[in-house]
């Protein structure tokens, strides 16, 4: 990516230069000749000479002194995610296939709710109101924008913005079923991101929770060659975070070093090692031992053994084994009668998955569950 501003010197030689060296052909007028600011960056799918757009032909070359952030992440979010608009500007349905886009959905918005709508939502009638709208509309809907257009209006039912509505049922996350993007035959999870218009960054939207764990996978999985995070102290780590693949499934990973370990997470799970982990074709390793269960499915094995974990778990290695060791505590009742919590210590296999010991206090034998 290279940032331009309009205070460089021979502004438009370094244009001439990117366009020979990188697009290898000529820019065009409107390029040379904007006064201002501009971001150029392309994708794979990048063909033509470089010229002032938003997402056209698979680049950005963005007018804006200096460059809105917000119009950068919404493009960018096109670039790496793939995603689609989510602002309403084209009044007509259009067939998507979903299966190859990530943020908006078919009505119901299966992916991430049940694909069933509300209706006990007041917005509900509302929606009723724009079907049989547009059922009166004469095919096809291209001839009939206007109407349709009509319609889409005529829906903001006593000051309600449908847009805005959830119509979700069984939603995951913090997701709902939002009506319109680009085309309104779309949905969205989320009734304002920064793909519905780059401004919203400015009033602290991002892209949503769930797309923007997406979009976090898609940017790790442009990460190539191995990582490996050493325990000893230095500049240029604070966090490292993959994607790996473990129990059959793709799950991030986050790396961080405190002091004199590392530190561990997926999902809400943490755990340290005073021993390098490595990040190698999608797999995590402890030297050439691979971790093969993550951390929270192993909290989880612990869990299911009667441990109520009170401590960050470890990750060591024993007897040429990594194991999650796990202390906690287990209500127990002290000569069977008197409640009382039992501190154990619980060792899960970082292998198999399978609880390997349980240390217990001497007095074990005088307790029951």
């Amino acid at each position: 990516m290279y940032a331009l501003r309009k205070e460089t010197c021979f502004r438009n030689q370094i244009i001439l230069k990117i366009s020979a060296l990188c697009f290898k052909s000529e820019p065009s007028d409107a390029l040379l000749n904007e006064n201002q600011s501009i971001i150029i960056a392309m994708n794979e799918n990048f063909e033509g000479p470089p010229h002032v757009t938003g997402i056209g032909n698979g680049m950005i070359a963005m007018p804006g002194t200096p460059p809105k952030i917000g119009s950068l992440l919404q493009e960018l979010g096109h670039i790496w995610g793939h995603f689609e608009e989510e602002y309403t500007d084209v009044y007509i349905p259009q067939y998507r296939d979903y299966n190859n886009v990530f943020n908006v959905d078919a009505e119901g918005c299966p992916k991430w709710c049940s694909g069933t709508l509300n209706n006990g939502s007041p917005c509900y009638s509302d929606f009723l109101w724009y079907q049989n709208c547009t059922s009166q509309i004469p095919d096809p809907p291209r001839e009939h924008i206007e109407e349709w257009h009509q319609c889409y209006i005529g829906s903001f039912k006593n000051g309600r913005d449908l847009a805005m509505c959830n119509l979700g049922t069984d939603c995951s996350e913090d997701t709902g079923c939002y009506w319109g993007a680009e085309p309104i035959s779309d949905w969205r999870a989320y009734p304002i991101t920064i793909m519905r218009g780059g401004s919203h960054w400015d009033d602290g939207y991002g892209y949503g929770k769930i797309n923007e764990e997406f979009l976090a996978s898609k940017l790790a999985e442009l990460t190539t060659g191995d990582i490996t995070i050493p325990i000893s102290t230095g500049t240029g780590f604070g966090e490292a975070r993959a994607v790996i693949e473990n129990e059959g499934k793709l799950k991030k990973i986050k790396i961080t070093r405190e002091t004199s370990k590392l530190v561990l997470t997926t999902g809400a799970t943490t755990v340290s090692s005073d021993k390098p982990l490595q990040v190698s074709n999608k797999k995590l390793f402890i030297g050439e031992k691979e971790i093969k269960i993550r951390p929270d499915t192993a909290i989880k094995k612990a869990e299911e053994a009667g441990l109520q974990p009170t401590e960050q778990a470890r990750l060591i290695e024993e007897n040429s084994n990594l194991i999650y060791s796990f202390k906690g505590d287990k209500e127990v009742k002290l000569l069977f009668i008197i409640p009382i919590k039992m501190n154990l210590e619980t060792n899960v296999s970082a292998e198999t998955g399978q609880v390997v010991s349980v240390n217990k206090p001497w007095w074990n034998f005088l307790a029951g569950e």
